[in-house]
């Protein structure tokens, strides 16, 4: 079960993943009307190959047991990502990361497939986008 931490600026996020399970990391920004908590778990947990850091704005609790990590940063999406990143060393045990804002709907298997595709193509950076305008919540 993930655990609850208030950011500050002696925090790295190297204390909380200590090691990865997996290869890859999803970081989702995440607030109340977070629609992370929708994505279809069409695989079970092992058997995802991300990790799961939930940064998390809202007052209340994210609900999130899937999630390794879960810090509460408020403020500015940037600016919280600026000090997520202030250590950047955490990172290394990671082959390729994934930041989701939290209006992106989308599975866990589509998560593995896009890891995937990006060791496939021995890609260095990458940008998913959505299908279908059904999925925009934003304008």
């Amino acid at each position: 079960m993930a655990t609850m931490r208030t950011i500050d600026t002696s925090w790295s996020p190297l204390r909380m993943i200590s090691s990865a399970k997996r290869p890859y990391l999803v970081i989702v920004r995440t607030g109340e009307q977070s629609i992370h908590k929708r994505w279809p778990k069409d695989l079970i947990s092992q058997d995802r190959n991300w990790d799961l850091l939930i940064s998390h704005y809202g007052k209340n609790e994210p609900g999130c047991p899937d999630a390794e990590v879960i810090i509460r940063q408020g403020g500015f999406k940037y600016c919280a990502c600026f000090r997520l990143f202030q250590d950047m060393t955490w990172l290394d045990q990671y082959r390729a990361v994934c930041f989701c804002d939290d209006d992106i709907m989308t599975s866990w298997s589509t998560l593995n497939r896009v890891f995937e595709i990006f060791d496939q193509y021995e890609l260095a950076l990458a940008q998913p986008s959505e299908l279908a305008p059904e999925n925009w919540t934003g304008s």
